[in-house]
């Protein structure tokens, strides 16, 4: 069996007024393929104008450390930099191990939030932006088309002094993992400190759903959100990647992603409700569609009360 890997870092970043950016840059080797991709897709305030540039000769990786991550991709012209938010935080901070997502004998999935709450400084030719952003690492031996999931939920929420990731596979093997960094006490959480994580991993009082995300009491709904994408891995990488139909199977190329940028409100017991941008993502690998319509109505709908 010819070996696999995927290595792909994931940026964004939105401004007070709803201008976003997202950021992918990746390296994948499989048998004699061994190339570098790299793409930014930017949206204004509403969802007429966007932005989208690919390449698959995107050189080097991103650089990290505790410092900070930064990115320059001269093929389209894209400079990228994750810095901790607050200037009185320490130079220096521990960066966050990754979690192993899945483990078998054919491969392996590590996934790394390693930016929760960033500030963000993107520069290309017709597009820049600078706002609070979010940074993490996937990497995978198991090729995509082995992947035990049919629906994969995805998204990251940055509040004021808040933030939230979360992730959901629905399948033969269901995961659900929700990472809350808070700046104040969380009722009921076991955190022994105002910084520390509160992790869940599928608990009675966790779900994410389309519009809804609740974990440790902490409440996480969305509201005026706007379609990013909504296509095809075939739409979208075939006409960059040559040869990708010759090696991809037809159901990983029919995976469809519906990606959006939402207004988010956490509300939590005894404390004001915290603002921040939403982005977050809904992927089929069956090529089915992702219902486009109101999250808020998907959210409360009874026939998904049981989700895990």
């Amino acid at each position: 069996m010819e070996a696999f890997l995927l290595d792909k870092w994931y940026f964004d970043a939105a401004d007070e007024n709803g201008r976003a950016a997202i950021v992918h840059a990746a390296v994948l080797r499989f048998g004699l393929i061994n190339l570098h991709y790299g793409a930014i897709l930017a949206s204004d305030s509403s969802s007429a104008t966007q932005t989208h540039h690919a390449t698959i000769r995107a050189g080097d990786m991103p650089i990290t450390s505790s410092r900070g991550t930064a990115w320059t991709c001269d093929a389209i012209d894209l400079s990228i930099s994750c810095t901790p938010p607050d200037s009185h935080a320490p130079c220096a901070v521990q960066l966050p191990p990754p979690h192993r997502l899945l483990d078998r004998d054919d491969g392996f999935i590590d996934w790394a939030p390693i930016h929760r709450r960033a500030m963000v400084d993107l520069r290309t030719p017709d597009f820049s932006i600078q706002g609070l952003g979010y940074a993490e690492r996937l990497t995978m031996t198991l090729r995509p088309w082995e992947l035990p999931i049919n629906v994969m939920h995805w998204g990251r929420w940055i509040g004021e002094s808040a933030s939230m990731v979360w992730l959901r596979w629905e399948g033969p093997m269901p995961k659900t993992l929700v990472l809350l960094s808070d700046a104040g006490p969380i009722v009921g959480s076991n955190a022994a400190d105002s910084n520390e994580d509160v992790i869940t991993t599928g608990a009675s009082n966790t779900r994410v759903l389309p519009g809804l995300i609740a974990a440790n009491n902490a409440t996480l709904s969305f509201s005026d959100s706007r379609s990013l994408r909504d296509e095809s891995l075939a739409d979208s990488l075939v006409s960059i990647i040559p040869g990708l139909r010759t090696w991809t199977p037809a159901r990983t190329l029919a995976a469809r992603e519906h990606r959006w940028l939402s207004r988010g409100t956490l509300t939590r017991p005894h404390a004001a409700p915290e603002h921040g941008w939403a982005i977050h993502e809904e992927v089929r690998f069956d090529g089915s569609s992702p219902d486009s319509g109101d999250l808020t109505r998907r959210a409360n709908d009874p026939r998904r009360a049981g989700a895990p």
